[in-house]
């Protein structure tokens, strides 16, 4: 094979040099223009499989271990981290001179089997194999439930085994202190094994160039995925005719041929994962492709071709084996709206009072690090289009404003500028406790005061200022129905990595298809974002 064609070559399952596809070489086109599938993928040299490289995790079986792995880690964490609540509430009992018998601690370690058959029954196991990424706020839900069951069958057991009244004490405090140390093992469990070799799946992504890049561009700005690009399968044309690629480099290949030609490139890239940004041909060559690939003991991933319309509760369901995915009537009932809105207040008068301290001392270390305020005041739109004043702590120089025309256009934001947003990392107009209240988010905290006078939401679209506004056109106009957030969809998944015509979007997507349990995983993950810092400039 020349230098020229692309590089689709064999090697032993786990020795691939990961490269990102920025990074591939040029592909090849094979046949005629207009149409074909086109193949790139990094260089695969074969090689022995280094034993230190299988290690004792490996399977002999095809695909990753990603899932075989991660299973097992996470239930010897829900083990360990039953066994802390444990003793925790064994701690607590003993405060107040209810001190657990030894049968109570019998039934505990007879029931902890139990838990393993709960958790697994509620797919808390399952679900690495089941999505491309998963977090703390989507397992919370399923991890109380399962407590909770759990809970009372341990409460039952030592009714059965204790002839004697049986204290709830031990049994709420377990429940209590299992939530807290399940969910924060877990969480522990998942951020260690994302540096694990072993938790590192390559990726083919195969659709037209334009979603192709849409894809891509998403899965490198969350590297917490584990996802590494290897292979770009791109459709141009449509379905009538294809070029194989370098596999049979001039014969054109029938749109019933596709199935074996991705195929084909997936195994020979090693790949973990085929996310189809696109397919062409209809409902059988794409199923043939889905099934073709499964065989291959290769996740498959599909994007919805309409991403701003479907929901996250769509429901899935089956015609005669047609599988159909039904997006539900937009409907916002006003009880949903006002619990929306009391709850806000409630909680954001309670961070108020609680966040006093931190905000005087923030305000204090402000005024003594530079001159001028504490407080920023900017105009913003608000719901229905509505100006008003939103509060942050300043961060920046006085005169800040004024030196930002200085900077449009300089070297510093062309190497850093994010599509659509005036956002530079390093900014040198940034205070130097500026940088650590924006590093930490600190600086929106003002904000809750927004939230109390009802022009801003807990969670909700991003605010605009009056000129990013201005460019929100067509359908995307109706993220303005609802009143803009502290945090929200575009702060929880990269803050100043997103550019403007994704936040937009996502913005969109989450004013259609709101709901309050997408506002508590949002707050929950909004927690992570933070500690991860990534995006905060």
């Amino acid at each position: 094979m020349s230098d020229s064609q692309t590089h689709v070559g064999s090697l032993a399952a786990g020795e691939v040099e990961p490269r990102r596809a920025s990074s591939m070489p040029a592909p090849t086109t094979a046949g005629r223009a207009g149409f074909g599938l086109v193949v790139e993928a990094p260089e695969l040299r074969a090689g022995p499989l280094p034993a230190k490289t299988a290690g004792r995790w490996r399977r002999a079986l095809a695909g990753d271990n990603r899932g075989f792995v991660l299973r097992r880690w996470l239930a010897v964490s829900d083990l360990a981290a039953l066994i802390l609540a444990w003793i925790a509430s064994l701690a607590l009992a003993t405060t107040f001179d209810r001190t657990p018998t030894v049968i109570d601690s019998v039934v505990f370690v007879a029931l902890l089997p139990a838990w393993m058959a709960i958790a697994n029954a509620l797919g808390l196991y399952h679900l690495p194999d089941r999505r491309l990424g998963h977090s703390l706020a989507d397992e919370i839900g399923p991890i109380i439930l399962a407590l909770t069951l759990w809970s009372w069958a341990f409460l039952l057991g030592r009714a059965v085994v204790d002839t004697n009244s049986v204290e709830l004490l031990p049994s709420v405090g377990l429940w209590a202190f299992a939530i807290i140390t399940v969910a924060g093992l877990r969480a522990a469990t998942r951020a260690l094994s994302r540096h694990r070799p072993w938790y590192q799946q390559r990726v083919a992504v195969m659709g037209t160039p334009g979603d192709v890049q849409k894809v891509i561009r998403r899965l490198e700005r969350h590297p917490e995925l584990g996802l590494d690009v290897t292979c770009v399968v791109k459709i141009n044309g449509d379905a009538a005719s294809y070029d194989a690629g370098p596999a049979d480099a001039g014969d054109p290949v029938s749109a019933v041929d596709l199935a074996p030609e991705v195929v084909r490139a997936a195994r020979r890239a090693q790949v973990h994962r085929v996310v189809i940004a696109s397919s062409p041909g209809d409902i059988d060559q794409r199923s043939e492709l889905i099934r073709a690939l499964s065989e291959l003991r290769v996740h498959v991933d599909l994007v919805s071709a309409d991403v701003d319309a479907i929901p996250s509760r769509g429901s899935l369901h089956y015609i005669e084996g047609l599988p159909m995915l039904t997006v539900p009537v937009v409907r916002k009932p006003r009880s949903r709206i006002a619990f929306k809105r009391a709850f806000d207040v409630a909680v954001a008068s309670v961070g108020l009072v609680v966040l006093s301290p931190l905000l005087a001392y923030c305000a204090i270390r402000i005024r003594l690090d530079s001159r001028g305020g504490a407080l920023f005041r900017q105009e913003r739109v608000g719901m229905g289009g509505k100006h008003f004043e939103m509060l942050k702590f300043r961060t920046m120089v006085t005169d800040a404003e004024a030196d930002k025309p200085a900077l449009v256009g300089s070297e510093l934001q062309r190497l850093s500028e994010v599509p659509g947003l005036f956002k530079i990392p390093g900014d040198p107009r940034v205070t130097g406790i500026g940088e650590t209240l924006r590093r930490w988010s600190i600086d929106e905290l003002p904000q809750l005061w927004n939230v109390v006078r009802g022009d801003m939401s807990l969670v909700g679209p991003r605010p605009l200022i009056p000129e990013e506004a201005e460019l929100v056109a067509g359908h995307y106009k109706a993220r303005s129905n609802a009143r803009p957030g502290i945090t929200g969809p575009w702060q929880t998944l990269g803050r100043s990595d997103i550019g403007f015509e994704d936040m937009v979007k996502l913005d969109y997507t989450y004013v259609m298809n709101w709901s309050f349990s997408d506002d508590v995983k949002l707050l929950i993950r909004t927690v992570g974002a933070v500690v991860r810092r990534r995006g905060a400039y």
